[in-house]
């Protein structure tokens, strides 16, 4: 619940225009982030989200497009090993852990080295 906490507090400060608000926001996701990887599956809905979120803030904000591939390629990477056994675990929501791994995808196959 927490990580849920830090990710709405990121969503919120994602609307500010100064890099300050950028900055404090990419803390929140990163805080967010580091809570749902010690508490949450790899392949859980929130810690995907939050990956790729962080990613995306590293692109659109910061213009660090080899970071922002990083994180994604290491959540993709990790939840994609433990597919396998998804049906069996609760609280892991198939259809929106599959839409969220098609995005990494595509930020993956967007990044071409920079």
């Amino acid at each position: 619940m927490k990580a849920y906490a830090f990710y709405s507090l990121g969503k919120l400060d994602e609307d500010s225009k100064g890099k300050e608000h950028m900055n404090s926001c990419l803390e929140l996701y990163q805080l967010g982030l580091s809570l749902a990887q010690e508490n949450l599956l790899a392949n859980h809905w929130l810690r995907l989200q939050l990956s790729l979120d962080v990613a995306n803030v590293y692109i659109k904000y910061f213009k660090q497009h080899k970071i922002a591939f990083e994180i994604a390629n290491k959540a993709f990477d990790a939840a994609i090993y433990m597919m396998t056994d998804m049906n069996d675990k609760p609280g892991i929501n198939y259809e929106c852990v599959l839409v969220i791994l098609q995005k990494m995808r595509d930020l993956q196959t967007s990044y071409r080295g920079e």
